[in-house]
């Protein structure tokens, strides 16, 4: 009997993006690896490898609730954290449940050929280049999404004729792949952009936000501000929620980096999280009105952008009248939620960021170029139909 245990010098992987710092293009994964063997043996190959793969589910039933407060699904409805038993896997294929796999990346090194080694503990040291690193996306665990990378070993032994012995032995362990957006809190970048926007003989708004925030903050501040041009219309209430709009295939299977996904061939999936309400009847006009955002969920995912799933958010803004003549209005603004390491981590990483931060200009309004580059505005008002 031969036991495989691997012993990688760090469990995660932080690395960072969206220009911010310079990108990490490779990273060299170091470490031991220990095999005991009750007797002698024969080892024809030893590999240690790094793989990484994103997984959605594809159902044709709704598992989600129909909450009134969003779309909060339980964690425990569909945990992609744990491996599927067979039975599991039955079950969910008779409920017309499928998977799309999608290879990010599948590295692997021989780190010994032809050796025979003795009864016991043997401990062998490796180092695995992972290359294009920068462009490999976050470790993702939600109801319907994961993206997972592991750390394995494999061994193969010297096969003897007529032997009904096995031949072949593996092991695996995860590892945490960390996409930074910036390398400090300290650092974050709290410049806000203003959305301002009309409906015609009703009213005029002014909305302030910062573009990116902080998922581990768990809430992100915003004000308001409306002028009321009507003397009969008054705003009775607004509500406010982060949309998240997941795109994934419409296909099940497995998907590699050879294979071109087309946006056409992609469905959206839209979840609303964390409604609030907030009432208005006291409201003064032209008065700025300060909320929050809550992200303290689970279902809240970062920023993703590969072939098979990508990720987007928007905050949306309804706003309702006393007035039933008039219809609500819904403001949409785009958002990026990323992540930053924690501050224990930053003294070890970096002694001296200010080498490798780009220029950080704050508390100034987006420029012409700044606009242009960013997509398409926010619409000010969608009619309801």
């Amino acid at each position: 009997m031969i036991t495989i245990v691997l012993e990688p010098d760090t469990s995660s992987i932080h690395n960072f993006s969206h220009g911010t710092v310079l990108p990490n293009e490779s990273f060299q994964m170091t470490g031991m690896v220990e095999i005991q063997a009750i007797r002698p043996v024969h080892i024809k190959r030893l590999h240690i490898g790094f793989h990484g793969r994103v997984q959605t589910v594809l159902s044709t039933t709704d598992l989600h609730d129909s909450l009134t407060m969003g779309d909060e699904v339980a964690m425990d409805r569909w945990n992609t954290n744990m491996p599927t038993k067979f039975i599991d896997k039955l079950t969910r294929g008779v409920l017309g449940q499928t998977q799309v796999h999608y290879t990010l990346m599948d590295e692997s090194v021989v780190i010994f050929e032809s050796q025979c080694l003795p009864m016991g503990k043997t401990r062998l040291p490796f180092s695995l280049n992972i290359k294009n690193i920068h462009c490999l996306p976050p470790s993702l665990f939600l109801p319907h999404h994961v993206i997972r990378y592991t750390l394995w070993a494999s061994l193969k032994l010297e096969k003897l004729k007529l032997s009904l012995t096995k031949t072949k032995y593996k092991t695996e362990m995860p590892i945490i792949m960390y996409n930074h957006t910036y390398p400090s809190l300290n650092l974050l970048d709290l410049s806000r952009i203003r959305y301002r926007g009309s409906r015609k003989d009703c009213l005029m708004y002014e909305i302030s936000m910062p573009k990116f925030t902080c998922l581990q903050s768990t809430r992100h501040p915003f004000t308001c501000q409306f002028n009321l041009i009507r003397r009969d219309t008054l705003i009775e209430s607004i509500e406010f929620y982060l949309e998240q709009t997941e795109l994934y295939p419409i296909r099940a299977g497995n998907y590699n980096t050879m294979y071109q996904v087309h946006e056409d061939t992609l469905i959206a999936r839209h979840r609303k999280f964390s409604r609030t309400k907030h009432d208005m009847h006291t409201y003064e006009n032209g008065k700025e009105l300060e909320l929050l955002l809550s992200f303290n969920l689970p279902h809240i995912s970062p920023y993703i952008d590969t072939s098979t799933l990508k990720i987007r958010h928007q905050l949306q803004v309804l706003i309702r009248f006393n007035n039933k003549k008039e219809k609500q209005m819904s403001l949409s603004f785009p958002l990026t939620i990323g992540t930053v390491p924690m501050e224990v981590m930053v003294t070890t990483v970096q002694p001296s960021p200010n080498q490798w931060l780009a220029p950080v200009v704050h508390d100034e309004l987006p420029t012409y170029l700044d606009v242009l580059t960013e997509g398409h505005p926010p619409s000010p008002f969608l009619e309801d139909i």
